[in-house]
């Protein structure tokens, strides 16, 4: 799909910082993609109103904290902290490799000008996680593929201007009833099938994408490969 067959039902360049609250999902996943083209809004903060409304959502959170790496400074705001803290929360969300790549992409960020105590948190988040691609260039492109995929599934997630995640789904996941089903990466599951997996539980099916599904396990949510 070309970028241009996405999103023609919305104009994302109408978007302005001060109507982001208001923005649908759609919306803003649209003036995402047309300022990858661009530039104008800052994307970050466009990741950011969507972490805002899905926190729980770890591909978002990742996006965010991407798009953060080389955001241009803003005077007396602290960077450094809120930038480990969610590369800590995103450990064990399915989504080691992306994260590895995204460490690797911030060695050189300006926002450790001045830091101290970063390198040794960096260090143990490297640890454990699978090797980055050496060149940092690979590592962007591990990112930008990433991105191109999520939004190209939450296109077809929002069309007709639906929510990314239904307000109703951790009630929904809570209330879920039916059989339960061994977690497989190889097989399919459709939303709003229980799941039981061998390290997180039983959980319920909240979201299926291209190759993964997004299940949340009591108060947890995760990404898994799957079909």
């Amino acid at each position: 799909m070309s970028n241009r067959q996405l999103f023609q039902d919305i104009d994302g360049e109408a978007l302005e910082p001060d109507s982001l609250r208001e923005a649908s999902d759609r919306q803003l996943l649209a003036a995402i993609w047309l300022r990858r083209e661009v530039g104008d809004l800052a994307v970050d903060e466009l990741w950011g109103e969507l972490v805002r409304r899905y926190p729980a959502e770890p591909r978002l959170l990742l996006l965010l904290a991407y798009h953060q790496v080389e955001a241009p400074p803003i005077p007396g705001v602290e960077r450094v902290e809120p930038f480990l803290l969610k590369l800590e929360r995103l450990l064990g969300k399915g989504l080691d490799a992306e994260l590895a790549a995204l460490i690797a992409t911030a060695d050189g960020a300006s926002m450790w000008e001045g830091s101290r105590g970063h390198v040794a948190r960096l260090t143990a988040l490297r640890g454990t996680l699978p090797s980055a691609p050496s060149d940092v260039e690979d590592a962007y492109g591990v990112l930008e593929d990433f991105e191109q995929r999520v939004i190209h599934e939450l296109h077809h997630v929002t069309r007709g201007d639906q929510p990314i995640l239904p307000a109703s789904a951790p009630a929904a996941a809570a209330e879920a009833t039916g059989p339960i089903i061994d977690y497989a990466p190889t097989r399919r599951f459709q939303v709003g099938e229980r799941i039981r997996h061998p390290r997180f539980g039983v959980g319920v099916v909240t979201l299926v994408g291209e190759g993964k599904l997004t299940a949340t396990f009591g108060a947890e949510t995760r990404t898994l490969v799957a079909g």
